[in-house]
């Protein structure tokens, strides 16, 4: 519990659905800190129950529920943190790898180039896909039709 309690009306004002959500942030927190008081203050404002009360438990149900939820995020992010790290890791190593793929995918002529991007998964990934048109864009190529050659083979890239 804090030293911190809002004052009536703003618990009025929240639990009548009129305060948004960055005036309520604290007052949430504060009413599932566990302040008895303002459960009671506020559980008084609830809809359908009279200013004289009963309807703090209400609102402890309702910090008990948020807590359940709260355990029931966990359980998410534990499931689903694991298989984004997984994913960053795997983009990394797409970027890491794509400077070496498109200097593999260079040394061969544009057909060539087109038929490989086409049949081998090693080099299907976005990244090479975004270093093709960088070097199209930005590499200075004296010969506009390579630039274009490039640009073509990240269109089938994409594709």
């Amino acid at each position: 519990m804090t030293d911190w309690h809002p004052s009536t009306r703003s618990l009025e004002l929240f639990m009548g659905g009129e305060m948004n959500s960055t005036e309520s942030r604290d007052l949430v927190l504060h009413l599932l800190s566990g302040c008895s008081n303002c459960r009671e203050i506020a559980g008084s404002f609830a809809p359908g129950c009279s200013r004289s009360g009963g309807a703090s438990g209400q609102v402890a149900k309702f910090a008990v529920a948020s807590n359940h939820s709260e355990e029931r995020y966990d359980a998410v992010f534990e499931r689903v943190l694991p298989r984004v790290w997984e994913t960053e890791i795997s983009i990394l190593n797409e970027a890491a790898a794509a400077q070496n793929l498109l200097e593999e995918l260079l040394r061969h002529p544009h057909e060539r180039r087109m038929l490989i991007i086409r049949n081998s998964g090693r080099f299907q990934s976005l990244a090479l896909c975004e270093a093709i048109l960088e070097s199209a864009q930005g590499g200075g190529k004296a010969n506009s039709d390579e630039a274009l050659d490039l640009v073509d083979l990240a269109i089938v890239l994409a594709d």
